[in-house]
């Protein structure tokens, strides 16, 4: 049932079976009858993966994470209803603007991504 509740975690749609500890709640689908209550704040974590083999599992991620934090968790989008995933190129690259990898001119990308 493990793989069935992977598969359908997140979905919009309440899996009453998959609405369980060991199933990750099947990502908050079965509370529509009550907010959500969401905690403040982004959690950043550095994942050693492209962003797109990331969002090409993102609800997998989210799963395995929630379920080893005790928590449901999402993604952050931008403005744009885009997900606020980005490359990571190291800690001796310059940080301090989360925008900085959408700015990164086409003759910069031979930098290595690391995650």
């Amino acid at each position: 049932y493990d793989l069935y509740c992977r598969d359908h975690y997140q979905n919009g749609y309440c899996n009453e079976g998959c609405n369980n500890e060991a199933c990750g709640w099947d990502g908050l689908d079965c509370t529509s009858d009550k907010p959500a209550q969401l905690a403040d704040g982004t959690l950043i974590i550095v994942v050693l993966l492209q962003p797109t083999e990331l969002l090409g599992d993102i609800n997998g991620f989210l799963r395995s994470l929630g379920m080893l934090l005790h928590t449901n968790l999402r993604v952050k989008h931008n403005d744009q209803q885009q997900p606020m995933v980005y490359p990571y190129y190291g800690a001796d690259h310059d940080s301090s603007h989360v925008d900085a990898a959408k700015r990164i001119g086409k003759r910069e990308l031979k930098k290595e991504i690391i995650g």
